[in-house]
């Protein structure tokens, strides 16, 4: 985990020792031909993280899940949509063999009901059909995590520093260096490059790791940052293994 992403974390308040993290990625990937409403910058997911620890007030098992949205978003205007759904889907099973279809789904939706900037920004969350907690957005990562009665569930929503770390320089000389010779390529039946690559594997390695230039540096997301009973999304713990995505979409008007 990056000092960054730990740094997001710490909006739930939480700490103890973690099991390693699964993240998820399209950061600003979405067309540029979308059109209008679907184009919305606060509807577009940046990354998705998850792990499992412990809380630091009774040592309880947890599952953590940060989504962000809004790449890039300007700390003084930006705010999550009032018109979108934000879902963590989640899927608990009993072993990597468990191939079965139709396994109950527990998602947590959270919406936000006022246009207004991070810092008086209202939301609501709601968990599987019994838990619910809501909320105020926070512009500090240390404060504004509320816990639903039962303490089942606990959500964080704001703005934060982005928690991603691209060297997008190295990155477009690797695709360029590898554009530049694909043609030239010898292959065999499976389509693997056997001569006529004309650049170093190691090389590129090396330049994927020189300068350590974040392009997302000082930049800023909108983050969700949600602390679930690990018993409550496991079914007491008879289905270990949880699968997390994210979803964004149109909230259906009341």
């Amino acid at each position: 985990m990056s000092a960054k992403t730990w740094a997001l974390a710490l909006a739930l308040a939480t700490s103890g020792a973690l099991a390693p993290m699964a993240q998820a990625s399209d950061h600003a990937d979405g067309s540029k031909t979308i059109m209008p409403p679907l184009n919305n910058s606060a509807r577009d997911i940046a990354d998705l993280y998850t792990w499992m620890g412990t809380d630091m007030i009774n040592n309880a098992p947890r599952v953590f899940m940060v989504m962000t949205v809004f790449p890039n978003a300007p700390k003084a205007a930006a705010a999550f949509d009032t018109n979108t759904l934000y879902t963590f889907h989640t899927i608990a099973k009993s072993s990597l063999a468990d191939k079965s279809d139709g396994v109950p789904e527990l998602s947590i939706v959270c919406a936000f009901n006022d246009g207004t900037p991070i810092g008086t920004q209202t939301f609501e969350c709601w968990g599987g059909d019994d838990e619910y907690v809501k909320g105020t957005s926070s512009t500090t990562t240390t404060k504004g995590s509320i816990s639903s009665r039962s303490g089942k569930l606990q959500v964080w929503t704001g703005i934060a520093n982005d928690p991603t770390f691209f060297n997008r320089t190295a990155f477009d000389t690797t695709v360029t260096a590898i554009k530049a010779g694909i043609n030239g390529w010898t292959r065999d039946a499976s389509q693997c490059a056997t001569s006529g690559v004309g650049f170093v594997p190691a090389t590129l390695r090396a330049s994927l790791a020189t300068g350590n230039i974040d392009a997302y540096t000082k930049q800023n997301v909108l983050a969700i940052a949600v602390s679930v009973d690990r018993a409550y999304l496991t079914s007491n713990f008879s289905k270990p293994l949880v699968g997390v995505w994210a979803s964004t979409k149109k909230r259906i008007p009341k």
